[in-house]
């Protein structure tokens, strides 16, 4: 994480300095109330589509 530096980074934001790096603790930092149950319904819904694209990809490559 580059805010923490002892985080794992799970998200990528776009600020005036480039890309930061955030862990899930400090993500939740600008979610007052929030936790990690409520970030993943949050997200699911395009991590499953990533999925699906990846699931197609990697099939139309072993299809030839």
């Amino acid at each position: 994480c580059d805010c923490c530096e002892t985080g794992y980074p799970i998200a990528k934001v776009q600020s005036k300095m480039g890309i930061v790096r955030l862990c899930l603790a400090c993500v939740l930092r600008w979610f007052p109330g929030r936790d990690a149950t409520w970030f993943e319904e949050q997200h699911s819904p395009f991590r499953n589509h990533l999925d699906d694209r990846l699931a197609t990809a990697a099939r139309a490559e072993r299809q030839g």
